[in-house]
């Protein structure tokens, strides 16, 4: 069989499997390969299929995890909520007595209610600026992680279908056998799970 199958041309896997004593090496109504550029296309066409969607699940995680993540908005306004009241008063009785706000008590001295009431707008003015110079740059940051992982999937794909190939074609025409169009297929699975196994432990924690 010297035509090249088009992709994917799989056929019913027990042609190869069940009763296959005496036959001849390749099956008829099977697909097989015999150039290595088949093999690689298969095996990168499957590759591409079952391992790019990994990293694009884990940049879309990456992605949204940055962009989505827990704002200090509320620990800045505990803070700001909490500098507004004094400690608690005690009493001649030794017990605590009401808390007041600090600006009542800084009533009689106009010129420092006019230094805190000026400061508080310079600092209400800057956490302004820097919330949205923040909300600029995680946005930034969290297409730059998901361009980073859709990149590195496609080269990683990429990498392993040459390997996968290269391996898969030098074994089979090392022992003089046909490659079935179910061997890249095999190989990408294989693949994909030895990536899976790679990512689980040290990309998600990183995330």
């Amino acid at each position: 069989m010297s035509d090249t199958p088009e992709w994917p041309s799989l056929y019913q896997p027990g042609k190869e499997i069940l009763n296959i004593e005496g036959r001849e090496p390749e099956q008829p109504g099977a697909s097989y390969l015999h150039n290595v550029g088949d093999v690689f296309r298969f095996t990168f066409f499957w590759n591409v299929i079952f391992h790019t969607p990994i990293f694009a699940i884990c940049g879309l995680y990456a992605f949204l995890n940055i962009t989505f993540s827990p704002s200090r908005s509320r620990a800045v306004s505990r803070l700001e909520k909490d500098d507004d009241f004094s400690q608690v008063d005690v009493g001649d009785d030794g017990q605590e007595g009401e808390s007041y706000p600090l600006t009542q008590r800084l009533h009689d001295d106009d010129e420092l209610t006019r230094q805190h009431t000026a400061r508080s707008a310079t600092i209400k003015s800057r956490s302004s600026k820097r919330k949205r110079n923040e909300t600029r740059s995680r946005l930034t940051f969290s297409l730059l992680a998901l361009l980073v992982f859709l990149t590195f999937g496609l080269a990683g794909t990429t990498i392993a279908s040459v390997l996968v190939s290269l391996l898969m074609s030098g074994m089979f025409k090392a022992g003089g056998y046909s490659m079935s169009t179910w061997i890249p297929f095999l190989g990408a699975v294989i693949s994909v799970l030895v990536s899976v196994l790679s990512i689980w432990p040290t990309v998600v924690d990183l995330i």
